[in-house]
């Protein structure tokens, strides 16, 4: 009875996927591209010096959630890229919840699995660089633009605009 209520359950999907892309992080080197290295260098800037200077930048959101991540984590490559990681895992549960809004929990969960499980996506979580990320921002804009448009709340509006 418990073990069927807990398979019922909302929130074990999610948690299962959650599970999954922690088991499926494949360890492999690190690599870094030029881009790479502008935003290690900017979010060890804002890291150091937590000035507005350190803010008037091009794209100042990933190097300051880098720099957010040395404060945790310690001032590495590896905490660097913990953030793209970190974005990777939210992709695949906010692909599970974007299916379950338009569609079913059946058609969410293979869509879930399909990010997860998808080669370039997961080659894109090794780069430090926007890929992971942009798509994030822009599936819970279209979540909320949805949520709108099918409950008529002002809330999920102003929380689209924000995104974008």
């Amino acid at each position: 009875m418990l073990f069927q209520k807990i398979i019922n359950s909302e929130w074990f999907p999610p948690v299962i996927l959650l599970l999954l892309c922690v088991i499926l992080f494949p360890l492999k080197d690190v690599s870094i591209s030029p881009d790479s290295s502008w935003y290690l260098n900017t979010a060890l800037r804002i890291y150091n010096d937590f000035s507005i200077d350190s803010f008037i930048i091009r794209r100042p959101v990933f190097p300051a959630l880098m720099a957010l991540s040395f404060k945790f984590f310690g001032v590495s490559v590896g905490s660097g890229f913990f953030i793209v990681r970190i974005f990777f895992v939210l992709n695949v549960i906010l692909c599970y919840f974007l299916g379950k809004t338009l569609f079913n929990k059946a058609l969410s969960i293979t869509f879930a699995l399909l990010v997860l499980t998808s080669f370039q996506v997961n080659i894109c979580s090794f780069l430090l660089l926007l890929d992971n990320i942009i798509p994030f921002f822009l599936l819970l804009y279209i979540l909320f633009v949805y949520l709108s448009f099918q409950t008529g709340e002002k809330r999920y509006f102003a929380l689209s605009g924000g995104i974008l």
